[in-house]
């Protein structure tokens, strides 16, 4: 008897200390959204436009040798369905990145045709191209997870900027598996992991901070095989102001 009753204590105490059975997906995803500001709060958002700085590392031995990146004002503008622009001011021009839901591309300052981002496999266009369809998504890939993904599973726990978090596998129904890095104490999220054609990127979202009931991370880096490729660091943030679908749209030029 006594024997049976230690097994069983012994079983349990596995059961709970294993982190892919002591919480389920559904159990992590419903406290993240809580954490956020809640389901009904993130899908009643519209439209968001964040202004703050951007340090665009350079990541090549070219742009190494001109210097050190730039810290330049930004702008960001989303919008439902899937529509993201960004609007980097470089003395004095807007250089122009956007994804209106089927087309990533770009429009460098004093440039009349766009260039599309997604063509420049491997380099930094298709790492821009990834960034924005990432933006794109106002809810994030956890809302309504069984729709947007094949398979998502807790694979174990990691340490991401001394903090411990749950390593969430998310298998798309094609393309590249990502992984989202939730903190276990605040179950924001603190890191996500995708790979492109040739390299790892890296986002972590850090500096928490509540707009109009939701938690809106104030500083995003990403990196790529490392090395900090761009940061983002927010000073304004807004919600549901008004926003014309065109800004986002590829130029009729491009399309012809």
């Amino acid at each position: 008897m006594i024997r049976r009753h230690l097994i069983v204590s012994f079983l349990c105490s596995m059961v709970l200390s294993h982190p892919a059975l002591a919480q389920s997906v559904d159990e992590l995803v419903n406290k993240h959204l809580e954490a956020c500001g809640g389901l009904e709060k993130l899908k009643a958002v519209k439209s968001m436009e964040l202004a703050g700085k951007w340090l665009m590392a350079p990541l090549t031995e070219d742009r190494r040798s001109a210097g050190p990146g730039k810290e330049e004002s930004v702008t960001v503008k989303m919008k439902r369905p899937n529509f993201v622009r960004t609007e980097i001011l470089l003395q004095g021009q807007a250089l122009i990145q956007a994804y209106d839901g089927e087309n990533s591309w770009g429009l460098r300052p004093g440039a009349t045709d766009p260039d599309m981002l997604a063509d420049d496999e491997g380099g930094v266009g298709e790492m821009s191209d990834m960034f924005l369809k990432e933006l794109s998504d106002l809810d994030g890939p956890l809302v309504d997870y069984k729709d947007k993904w094949n398979k998502v599973e807790l694979v174990g726990k990691e340490n991401v900027d001394g903090n411990e978090t749950y390593k969430l596998k998310l298998s798309p129904k094609d393309g590249y598996v990502r992984y989202i890095f939730l903190d276990t104490k605040t179950f924001n999220t603190a890191k996500v992991t995708r790979p492109g054609s040739e390299f790892l990127m890296e986002t972590y979202y850090r500096d928490y901070k509540p707009v109009n009931g939701l938690m809106i991370p104030h500083t995003i880096e990403s990196k790529v095989d490392g090395q900090t490729f761009s940061k983002i660091t927010l000073e304004k943030a807004q919600m549901d102001i008004p926003l014309e679908d065109v800004i986002f749209k590829l130029p009729t030029k491009a399309q012809n």
